[in-house]
């Protein structure tokens, strides 16, 4: 009979530390997210947390990421704007070679090519405003974020 009413008596003992085990890891997280806010961030990060908010404080570490892919495709498209102005010289060249009907598809596929060349143009103008956004919001994290200790 003894044992019997021990048991709800442990299980709530057990239930409480719990709660304080749990309560207290959750301290010690808090209090190394302020003391070094930096290292925790890195840790973070590799454990493969990407966006978190602390006391209203968000972060995006996709934002780094997102700034590297626009880089690449900005001179992706520079490339290709650069081979489109060489072809559209190209076929202009060879236009007053061709007579008759083909002189006019020429043209036109000239002026084709001009006209991909200028929506190029403005993707790359598109992705270099994208990529200054993308730069201001990582320096405006950054200024947020108290400095670590490291």
């Amino acid at each position: 009979m003894a044992d019997e009413t021990n048991l709800p008596r442990l299980l709530i003992i057990g239930r409480a530390a719990l709660d304080v085990l749990r309560d207290g890891l959750l301290l010690l997280l808090v209090v190394l997210l302020l003391l070094a806010p930096g290292c925790m961030n890195a840790l973070m990060i590799k454990a493969g947390f990407t966006h978190a908010s602390v006391l209203g404080l968000e972060w995006e570490h996709k934002i780094e990421e997102a700034e590297k892919d626009t880089t690449a495709a900005q001179k992706q498209v520079q490339q290709l704007n650069d081979e489109l102005t060489k072809y559209a010289d190209q076929v202009e060249q060879l236009a007053p070679a061709v007579t008759g009907t083909k002189a006019m598809e020429v043209k036109a596929l000239a002026g084709t090519i001009r006209a991909s060349k200028t929506a190029a143009d403005e993707v790359n103008t598109k992705l270099g405003r994208n990529l200054a956004t993308q730069r201001d919001l990582r320096a405006e994290i950054k200024s947020r974020m108290p400095p670590s200790k490291n």
